[in-house]
């Protein structure tokens, strides 16, 4: 099981990177984001998931038995890279295990395991 929390865990981190450094360089002149599912991680273009261009999603899948809770969507603002909303995402093995991934109000992202 550590091992799929730890894949799951790369998956979101490195989505979050991704789509900070797309915002950064504003590629395509928008705002990049992340949002979070059972099963999935979806990098989008645009201001928010609902509104987002799908033509763009990226689409990282997660293992459906890792339960997903927090923040479960994260744009980062054109330029600076900050995030709109900050939080912390958590992950819940089926052994009740967690690692909690923090993002700040700078986008930083830190780790934090059980």
């Amino acid at each position: 099981m550590k091992r799929f929390r730890y894949c799951a865990t790369v998956s979101i981190v490195e989505t979050l990177s991704r789509a900070q450094i797309l915002s950064q360089a504003v590629d395509d002149d928008i705002s990049w984001g992340v949002y979070i599912t059972s099963g999935s991680v979806i990098l989008f273009k645009g201001v928010n998931y609902a509104s987002r261009d799908i033509t763009y999603d990226e689409i990282f899948e997660i293992p459906t038995n890792i339960v997903l809770s927090g923040l479960s969507e994260i744009v980062f603002a054109k330029f600076l890279g900050l995030p709109q909303t900050f939080g912390t995402i958590i992950l819940t093995s089926n052994t009740n295990e967690t690692r909690n991934i923090v993002v700040n109000s700078k986008g930083m992202v830190n780790l934090l395991k059980d």
